[in-house]
């Protein structure tokens, strides 16, 4: 049964509800304990009696100090608290007040006490509210719950997936549905139902905005038959990689050998996940190379390795955020996606670089391996993988899924053949394809782009969103035809 969730729709409801959001974020009954210390405190202080405007001036400063102070720590805790039954539904965690407000609103009360003539400097407020960090808000990624955020109306929805459940935040309320793509599509006329259709996405585009922008605009590109029937949220296609949810079941139940190794690369080691297909002939070696997160949460990347192994190529990952965790640890030994990016970037372009050689030649020289090494990268690993293809002339193909192409003068250094995906939504990336495709024209040096309508970054991993499915399937078949031509890798029995 579908909840109803009621969104305020006046201004006196929306302000209401705003007003009671900033109070709660102050923590009303820990600032009353401050306010109480500080009247005992100035109390035994005053030994020429008490002084009462002096009194009122330090618990009005007082006050607004610890509410600020308050709403502060809940923009820096709010990924913990979204954890916490007892927390997740304060504003910040529920999605009612976006971190960047939060941050706004914690620096302008933290300093808008008055000086002692009563006083409020309106320039120290005004630099507060500059300094706010708007960019905090988006999705973020959690274990394995995603938080989802867009501007609905007057209203910020939530949306988190995790635990087999699907639940939408709205107007402080939650609902549930069923984790599949049964319940996505639910969720989503959910929200459509309860905001008349009518949202303004984050300037952040985020998973759901996306999904209800695409969906909005290709209303009737959705009514047509698609080439083929989607498989669903929680359901892998065999010929397909894993999309964000089924990845980790992936990884934990493959009958495919893997292992991790740590490959030299002069005086620093990196560790690597390889995957082997069946049999025992010699095949064709596939490096996986990560975006910016590194290896994502639920173990993406390696289940694409795993699917690589299963149409008879050896895959590799390496793990760039080695000895980079707590303790030296590895990228699963992060608490969060936004640390290990952190760490990651420590590592400069020519590092990565030794380290990715490293791995391609331990890759060729594997006992299973026909010599012959392919490379698949998504964003700032398919920009490796081109790089790739310009750097090293014993590299054999190249392909990249939503990565910008290298500079005109390693353009002209490319010695193997490169294939690309890009999705048409996906400005900032597919703007650069024409540049990159005419240069590599120009050269007589072998690329092939394709973009697809209504597909967004991260097509291959976020498959649910408008047509990044069918691109999906495109894209795939494509990736394996080039590796088998370019490897020298026929098709296992059965594929």
């Amino acid at each position: 049964m579908r909840a109803s969730v009621a969104v305020p729709r006046s201004f006196q409801a929306i302000a209401r509800a705003r007003v009671a959001d900033y109070v709660e974020m102050t923590k009303p009954g820990i600032a009353l304990t401050v306010l109480l210390t500080t009247l005992v405190g100035f109390v035994l202080a005053s030994q020429a009696g008490l002084a009462v405007a002096s009194l009122v001036h330090v618990l009005f400063g007082v006050a607004l100090v610890a509410g600020g102070a308050s709403a502060l720590n809940q923009v820096l805790e709010r990924d913990t608290d979204s954890l916490m039954r007892r927390t997740e539904r304060r504003p910040l965690p529920s999605g009612r007040v976006l971190p960047g407000e939060g941050m706004a609103f914690g620096e302008a009360t933290s300093v808008s006490y008055p000086d002692s003539d009563g006083h409020v400097d309106p320039v120290r407020v005004a630099l507060a509210c500059l300094e706010r960090v708007s960019a905090l808000g988006g999705t973020v990624r959690i274990g394995e719950r995603v938080t989802a955020l867009a501007r609905l109306g007057d209203t910020i929805a939530s949306v988190g997936v995790g635990d087999g459940r699907i639940a939408v935040g709205l107007a402080g309320r939650r609902t549930g549905f069923a984790l599949g793509d049964a319940g996505w599509s639910d969720a989503l006329a959910f929200l459509r139902e309860q905001t008349g259709d009518r949202f303004e996405p984050l300037a952040q585009m985020d998973h759901v905005a996306m999904e209800m922008r695409g969906r909005q605009a290709n209303a009737g590109a959705q009514a047509a038959s698609p080439p083929r029937r989607r498989a669903g949220l929680d359901n892998k296609p065999d010929d397909l990689p894993a999309n964000w949810v089924t990845s980790s079941r992936i990884v934990a139940t493959t009958p495919r050998r893997h292992e991790w190794v740590e490959v030299r690369a002069g005086d620093s080691t990196i560790r690597t996940w390889v995957v082997y297909p069946d049999g025992t002939e010699r095949v064709g070696a596939v490096l996986v190379l990560t975006g910016a997160p590194g290896i994502r949460d639920g173990d993406w990347e390696l289940a694409v390795a795993d699917q690589l192994a299963l149409e008879g190529f050896i895959a590799l990952v390496p793990d760039f955020a080695t000895g980079l965790g707590p303790g030296g640890g590895h990228y699963d030994s992060f608490r969060f996606t936004d640390e290990r990016m952190q760490a990651m970037r420590t590592r400069d372009a020519a590092e990565r670089l030794n380290l990715l050689h490293a791995v391609r030649e331990y890759a060729a020289k594997l006992p299973r391996s026909n010599g012959r090494t392919g490379s698949i990268g998504f964003c700032g690993g398919g920009s490796m993988s081109f790089r790739l293809a310009t750097q090293v002339p014993e590299h054999n193909a190249s392909v990249v899924y939503y990565g910008t192409g290298p500079s005109p003068e390693l353009l002209a250094k490319t010695t193997a053949p490169v294939i690309g995906f890009y999705g048409e939504d996906d400005i900032r990336v597919t703007s650069t394809v024409e540049a990159t495709r005419t240069e590599m024209q120009r050269l007589e040096k072998a690329y092939e782009a394709h973009i697809y309508p209504h597909t967004t970054h991260s097509f291959l991993w976020m498959q649910d969103l408008g047509n990044n499915f069918e691109a999906t399937v495109d894209s795939w078949s494509r990736t394996i035809r080039f590796y088998r031509q370019h490897l020298n890798t026929p098709a296992p029995a059965g594929r």
